[in-house]
């Protein structure tokens, strides 16, 4: 697993993007960021699957990550497997992706797993840019 975590001195990591070699893998890296930054409030998650048919477990990751207490927000690319992919001009496939992806993603977290996050933040592609929705 390859790892870069970005911070500003004396401050709580920002962004942490890595591979994964399966789900489950980073089980214990993501306890770690959650026990070893307390006050981790707005993190951005990108986790990247090596496998390109795996599922990946943003619930999971979510939960493990709400172990730090203070966590409000999160931004996670968790790299879905059934995405369409970066700047995809067929509306046809980005339509239902973005419905799943605004409707039932995010507030599946929030509030079934995560009551006390204020907001999940999905890395979405259209067809001429990346947002967090």
């Amino acid at each position: 697993m390859s790892i870069d975590i970005e911070t500003a001195c004396h401050a709580q990591p920002r962004e942490l993007i890595y591979v994964a070699a399966i789900a489950g893998s980073d089980d214990e890296l993501l306890a770690h960021v959650a026990r070893a930054y307390p006050r981790l409030f707005h993190p951005e998650i990108h986790r990247y699957r090596k496998i390109r048919t795996e599922y990946v477990q943003h619930v999971h990751i979510a939960r493990i990550l709400a172990g730090a207490k203070s966590l409000r927000t999160i931004h996670l690319n968790p790299n879905f497997r059934d995405d369409h992919g970066p700047y995809c001009l067929n509306g046809m496939l980005r339509g239902p992706w973005y419905f799943a992806f605004s409707t039932m993603y995010g507030p599946e977290i929030v509030e079934e797993s995560c009551p006390l996050l204020e907001y999940v933040g999905f890395l979405y592609h259209d067809a001429a840019r990346t947002v967090w929705d």
